[in-house]
């Protein structure tokens, strides 16, 4: 793992957590991208125990057209049908007696059948449901379509079917109770539930968000009394019979026995009374169905509730500091951005878990914003990451593409905690070198020939400097200075550099050769010295350089300026740590500016190799 600086990868990390949360939750509140939050949901639809069997669908369908007649039929065909199902528990006629008998007679006797079962519920639809504005208002129906009186006033029920489309086209909600004229009527699938439950005729009672029918039956509903309807599977999951199949007495009477029975329209060629749904998946779902979804929301206490606003925010926020911190935390080990997808992928793996468990808990969490945080996270951190490793990148080769090899700039760039104000004690071993004779030299050409000839050496002595893996601290004038073992560490520096200074010295006398300056050929004299300096940024925020400073360092400069023309002088620390590869003499201890001791000196005569 690289080191970093973690207080601020982490503050990275949670600055970046913090915007996606602030975005997601801002466009979850405004509710931006509702079609697209509506539809985020839908994979939650249908992953319950199943339909039952309480609830059965009687289809009106081509099978029945073609055994029992074309549409319309007359009625004498429906009390055939109703006179079938004398032991079901009540009876939902999904279709609309709006005008007389095609025979001209038959109401009187639908109506007696109908009196005599008491279990039978007629429908009431509207063209338009226009939503309330204020919150406790029940939505008001437009211009009402409903059954023939006589079938009303000998039915035991009539209730509405009329459901609310989403915005994507989807039918997720259905009022329980319509505002129609002056007065209130309950939902179709309402009032079989009452018949088939038994209960009491008392009014429902709706506060705080619950619905409470006959004092036992209650379901979460919206501000304006809809449900959400928790669908239990595609098109043609509830038990089907044809309608032709019943009334020919080719079901057994068994099947129907104490079941909610719902006739209506499927399974027809003609596109009628067709819906989109959340879980239908291109394939539309037949009206009779839905209501049998409605039913059984109610009957069997699925009701939905919305995740609400601030749990919604919570839970954007939670996982924004949770992939935030998580993500900055396994950037900075290898193979980060690989790691960070997958925990990212993990944890919208573990989100998705819980949205379904909330779903099957009774709440419809939020989904679109909540993943989409997830996502955004990721790409933040990432990109934060990016920017933050060109922005060090920059920072170090305004530091260093100068001073070292383009291999110890890299080394630099995995740590780039070096760039930071502030040293450190160590040891180190630092060369001075300086062309002899080179003033001379100088007043006896012209500027630009001054120049160009000292560009020329400096270039190679750095080329050198690099190949032996040392950092270029600064020129001094026609020379420079240089140290080994900072900022990467290096076991053998000061071999490093003493085999540096020995390659200076043949590449300043190729460079003389090649010039052809014999009369100025130019000679190098360098010195050596081992021993413990501070390294580090050294200056202001502002301004500051990386050097090293102590008394290591000045007794390099003292001993480059004992040193004659080709002339490599080491300290005593230098040569017993380069001993083995060198072939040096030992001078006079000679007196240096600062010192009160002699200083124990060697000169460099080559390399043994």
């Amino acid at each position: 793992m690289r080191r970093r600086d973690w207080p601020r990868r982490l503050g990275q990390g949670l600055l970046v957590g913090l915007a996606v949360a602030i975005l997601t939750g801002a466009a979850q509140a405004v509710g931006l991208l509702e079609t697209l939050q509506l539809a985020s949901c839908n994979y939650l639809y249908g992953a319950g125990e199943g339909p039952g069997d309480e609830i059965v669908i009687l289809a009106i369908d081509e099978e029945s057209l073609a055994r029992l007649g074309p549409w319309p039929w007359p009625y004498s065909t429906y009390v055939e049908l109703l006179n079938r199902l004398e032991e079901a528990r009540a009876i939902g006629i999904d279709v609309l007696f709006t005008e007389e008998d095609i025979t001209g007679e038959g109401v009187a006797a639908l109506a007696g059948v109908t009196h005599r079962l008491g279990n039978v519920v007629y429908p009431s639809t509207t063209f338009s449901l226009h939503l309330p504005t204020e919150k406790g208002e029940s939505y008001r129906a437009g211009r009402i379509v409903q059954t023939l009186p006589e079938l009303r006033q000998a039915a035991a029920g009539v209730g509405i079917v009329s459901v609310i489309i989403d915005k994507d086209g989807a039918i997720r909600r259905a009022p329980l109770i319509v505002q129609m004229d002056d007065e209130q009527r309950e939902a179709f699938s309402l009032q079989l539930l009452r018949i088939a439950l038994g209960l009491p005729s008392q009014p429902f009672r709706w506060s705080e968000g619950q619905l409470v029918i006959g004092g036992q039956l209650s379901t979460p509903v919206d501000d304006h009394g809809a449900v959400l309807i928790n669908y239990v599977g595609p098109p043609q999951t509830f038990p089907t019979y044809s309608v032709a199949d019943v009334i020919e007495g080719r079901i057994d009477p068994t099947r129907l026995k104490d079941k909610i029975a719902l006739v209506g329209w499927m399974n027809v060629l003609q596109e009628y009374d067709l819906h989109n749904t959340p879980i239908s998946a291109g394939q539309r779902m037949a009206g009779v169905e839905i209501q049998a979804n409605i039913i059984h929301t109610l009957f069997h206490y699925k009701g939905l509730a919305p995740q609400s606003l601030s749990h919604t925010l919570i839970t954007i926020l939670s996982l924004a500091l949770i992939s935030g911190l998580g993500l900055s935390w396994l950037s900075d080990l290898r193979f980060g951005v690989i790691l960070g997808l997958i925990f990212s992928a993990a944890l919208g793996l573990a989100y998705f878990l819980f949205t379904c468990l909330a779903f099957q808990s009774g709440t419809l969490p939020a989904t679109l914003y909540p993943f989409a945080t997830i996502i955004l996270c990721y790409g933040g951190v990432i990109a934060a990451g990016f920017f933050t490793e060109q922005s060090e990148r920059r920072r170090v080769m305004q530091a260093f593409g100068r001073h070292v090899s383009p291999r110890v700039r890299d080394e630099i760039m995995e740590n780039p905690e070096f760039v930071k104000l502030g040293g450190e004690q160590r040891e180190i071993s630092v060369l001075f070198s300086d062309i002899r004779g080179f003033t001379t030299m100088s007043e006896k050409l012209e500027p630009s020939q001054v120049v160009g000839i000292l560009n020329q050496y400096l270039d190679g002595m750095t080329r050198v400097v690099f190949k032996h893996g040392g950092t270029l601290d600064k020129f001094t004038g026609d020379g420079m200075m240089v140290f080994f073992n900072a900022p990467s560490l290096q076991d053998n520096h000061a071999q490093r550099a003493v085999r540096a200074a020995v390659e200076m010295q043949e590449q300043a006398r190729r460079t003389s050769k090649a010039r052809g300056d014999s009369e100025w050929a130019v000679e190098y004299g360098i010195g050596i010295t081992t021993g413990e300096a501070v390294v580090g940024n050294i200056g202001s925020a502002d301004r500051h350089d990386y050097t090293a400073i102590g008394d290591t360092v000045n007794l390099a400069a003292r001993l480059e300026g004992q040193a004659g023309r080709g002339q490599i002088l080491i300290s005593e620390r230098t040569y017993q740590q380069a001993q083995d590869i060198i072939k040096a003499r030992p001078l006079e201890p000679i007196k240096v500016k600062g010192k009160e001791e002699t200083v124990v000196v060697y000169e460099v005569l080559g390399l043994n190799s």
